[in-house]
């Protein structure tokens, strides 16, 4: 199959997070403490606990949605602790932009090593001829800085980015084109299969994003594929729309959880996944 457009997630698809999850969460929650003037070490630990083994069917909650589990990487762990913790301690309305300030705080300073194959597997893809693209929550400056120190230069300028995507949002779309429609149908929720709470396809800024990439192309989803670890942030929306996915298998202590695995592999033909960046490659015929 010829994709016309390649989109990729960043965190934990080209980068490592599981390198960097045991420091993230300890310097997370020294984090609160310090800011509220409260030992909550102890309040932490169980809390993280309970999101670890609740997980997937417990989700991360953003805008009164469930829209992802609660633990897939140490990010999200982080902030659905750090909210539990924080309600509980009867803290959360005065500090509710602390997990916030505190990802944005850590995220730069442990920063997640790249996959060992990233540039090889970039250099692949750009030679495709196919439009590459980023497309991301985290900012476009920070995962363009961090590309421009790795790649060299005849393949970076082939690779465009799009930062703070807001996959995580379960809005409406702001933008019109060929593909409004399309969306527009799609069901607010989906029974997911070995999932208890239901899946949320209608992430409107996520389509924005890519909706700005297929422009006027109303076959635009059906020449894309995306690339990402997180099947509800990454993959569930593109998947509704008719495009295929791509599904890089999360290593320990966040491994892929079973339901994710079941939803790639329903897709049949549109759905694919491995434990590297090198097994994308079958999937565009390199």
């Amino acid at each position: 199959m010829r994709f016309s457009t390649i989109v990729l997630d960043f965190d934990g698809t080209v980068t490592q997070v599981e390198e960097v999850a045991s420091a993230f969460l300890r310097e997370y929650r020294a984090g609160i403490s310090a800011a509220t003037g409260r030992d909550l070490s102890a309040l932490w630990d169980r809390n993280l606990a309970f999101v670890h083994t609740f997980a997937p069917d417990l989700g991360w909650k953003w805008g009164g949605w469930e829209v992802c589990p609660a633990a897939p990487d140490p990010y999200i762990a982080a902030s659905t602790t750090a909210e539990l913790t924080l309600e509980e301690a009867g803290l959360l309305s005065e500090w509710s932009a602390l997990p916030g300030q505190l990802y944005a705080r850590l995220y730069p300073q442990l920063a997640a090593p790249f996959r060992e194959e990233t540039v090889p597997v970039l250099t692949a893809l750009v030679g495709t001829g196919a439009r590459v693209c980023f497309v991301s929550n985290a900012s476009t400056g920070k995962i363009a800085a961090r590309l421009d120190a790795l790649l060299p230069e005849e393949v970076r300028k082939r690779i465009e980015v799009v930062g703070d995507a807001g996959k995580f949002l379960v809005r409406e779309a702001t933008v019109e084109g060929a593909l409004r429609a399309r969306f527009d149908a799609l069901p607010v929720a989906v029974a997911s299969s070995g999932l208890r709470r239901p899946t949320l396809p209608r992430r409107g800024r996520y389509f924005d994003a890519l909706q700005r990439l297929w422009g006027d192309d109303a076959d635009g989803p059906e020449k894309t594929i995306v690339c990402g670890d997180i099947f509800e942030l990454d993959h569930a929306f593109p998947a509704a729309m008719g495009a295929s996915v791509h599904l890089i298998e999360r290593a320990e202590p966040y491994p892929t959880y079973a339901y994710e695995l079941q939803a790639v592999d329903a897709l049949g033909e549109r759905g694919g996944r491995s434990r590297d960046l090198w097994g994308l490659l079958p999937r565009l015929g390199i």
